[in-house]
């Protein structure tokens, strides 16, 4: 059953026991982006989230992962193009994973040497990455001419611009009250909530953030794609399939219901088709790439 609390400091905060698992999570969603980005170079929400760890970790110099260990915890993060997750993920000590978590409230703790080794790192993520792969073309072209072409990363040159007072500053518009929740499963008690509680009203945060609504920009040719079908050599043969939906015509149990049915699990339409069927291919991802007013399912 959900609870939803909310802080004094005017954090929502949720939460869904289940005494029947063996761990929990605490997560962090704030509401970040290139969706958002428009006032930044793009990639600085995923620049930011790295040093959210750099922060974390300089209060703990070369104890951090130790403490991690130590505690069974596993503390991670992810950007996407909506929003950012942070969670901590444990079994026991709880107390010191809220410890852990809220210290990505605090102002950033790195200097301008750590700031240029996390650049570093980021580069190189970019450099490992493939932005001819073909989710990345086929995103540029699902959403051409619009923010969410771009990838979350952002460019090589975008990464280069980014600045340490232009991150603290992203970093303290973010931790706006209205701007970011928290969400705790799994196996914890009405005490453990009461201690984040304490965690989270530790800090002076307020809602200083117009809120985000998460509706993505309408693409020219969002709803009108033709059947266009785009070709790009490879040295393999994979194909990706996307198909426009419009939220403000049909509602998440409408969409759930023919996204499972399409798409999703061995009885779906379109594994039947193309695996069992014919053999094309023996497996495929799927996505559902869901916004407020409207979507894409690859």
């Amino acid at each position: 059953m959900e609870n939803r609390i909310v802080t004094n400091n005017g954090v929502e905060l949720y939460a869904y026991p289940n005494r029947c698992l063996h761990s929990y999570m605490i997560s962090v969603y704030f509401k970040a982006g290139v969706l958002y980005e428009a006032e930044h170079p793009q990639g600085i929400t995923h620049m930011w989230e790295h040093m959210l760890f750099r922060s974390l970790k300089a209060r703990y110099p070369g104890r951090f992962y130790e403490a991690l260990d130590r505690l069974n915890l596993e503390i991670n993060a992810c950007t996407y193009k909506e929003f950012v997750q942070v969670y901590a993920l444990g079994t026991r000590e709880f107390a010191r994973a809220c410890e852990l978590i809220c210290g990505i409230f605090e102002p950033f703790a790195c200097s301008q040497e750590e700031f240029e080794l996390e650049r570093r790192r980021v580069i190189a993520e970019y450099q490992e990455g493939d932005p001819n792969a073909l989710g990345s073309l086929a995103s540029s072209h699902i959403w051409a001419g619009t923010k969410l072409a771009g990838e979350v990363i952002g460019t090589r040159e975008d990464i280069g611009r980014v600045t340490l007072s232009e991150l603290a500053e992203f970093h303290a518009q973010t931790l706006s009250a209205n701007n970011f929740f928290l969400c705790v499963t799994g196996n914890f008690s009405d005490g453990d909530i009461a201690v984040l509680k304490e965690q989270l009203e530790r800090f002076p945060l307020r809602a200083t953030m117009p809120d985000r609504d998460n509706r993505a920009p309408r693409p020219e040719a969002f709803g009108r794609r033709d059947g266009k079908l785009f070709v790009k050599g490879s040295k393999f043969c994979s194909a990706h399939l996307s198909f426009d939906f419009d939220r403000e015509h049909a509602g998440w149990p409408e969409l759930d219901i023919l996204y499972a049915y399409l798409f999703q699990f061995h009885n779906s339409r379109i594994f039947q088709e193309l695996s069992e069927e014919t053999g094309y291919v023996y497996s495929y991802d799927d996505k559902l790439e869901q916004y407020a007013n409207l979507g894409v399912v690859h």
